[in-house]
């Protein structure tokens, strides 16, 4: 392949650059498996944030796919949940059924840990059903979209443990969204104006 090119950098202070200098239209992005960084106090590295989904909407085209997946639920959970609050993106395919208990909101913003134990599966249960599902759902449907496995996957589907997936679609237009989760930023930023003021 000639149109396929990898690059190691970190993405939450690089992507901009690469995003705005590549000679071309960027037709995929793909975040596989990221470390989930389960230690409360580290969860401020996970790499998607609202500020990556910024610089995605920006350096990304309408049409665009942005594909998120990994096999520990609590971090795929919060990619899926920031995106669906970027106002430039929308979902794609076929989603299975969200736990009605599951707010999307805590999810993103990460303010409730009750829902996932140490390993980032599902804590606690709804209903009084003897079957509980084994995670809150809203997955998308069906095998990889992109149609090539990673090792991880390979290992998942060997092993037959989930693998947890999302896809999004740039949009020309702002899509309506019910929520917006402040970012990390704007919160710091009103806890220092709210100090100053008092």
């Amino acid at each position: 392949l000639d149109n396929l090119h990898y690059i190691a950098c970190n993405a939450n202070t690089s992507l901009k650059v690469i995003l705005s200098t590549y000679p071309g239209p960027v037709s995929h992005v793909a975040v596989q498996f990221p470390d989930p960084q389960f230690k409360k106090k580290h969860h401020k590295r996970r790499v998607v944030n609202s500020g990556l989904m910024d610089v995605l909407a920006e350096g990304l085209k309408e049409g665009a796919h942005v594909f998120f997946q990994s096999d520990v639920e609590e971090a795929a959970a919060q990619m899926r949940d920031r995106a669906d609050l970027c106002e430039y993106f929308k979902r794609e395919g076929e989603y299975t059924a969200r736990d009605e208990m599951f707010d999307a909101a805590a999810c993103a913003d990460g303010s409730d840990d009750s829902l996932w134990t140490n390993d980032g599966k599902r804590a606690k249960f709804s209903g009084g059903s003897d079957k509980q599902p084994a995670d809150y759902g809203d997955w998308l449907m069906g095998p990889n979209p992109i149609g090539v496995m990673t090792e991880r996957e390979v290992q998942n589907t060997t092993l037959e443990e989930p693998v947890h997936r999302a896809m999004f679609v740039r949009t020309a237009q702002p899509v309506t969204k019910a929520q917006q989760v402040p970012s990390e930023e704007s919160v710091d930023a009103s806890a220092e104006d709210s100090a100053r003021s008092t």
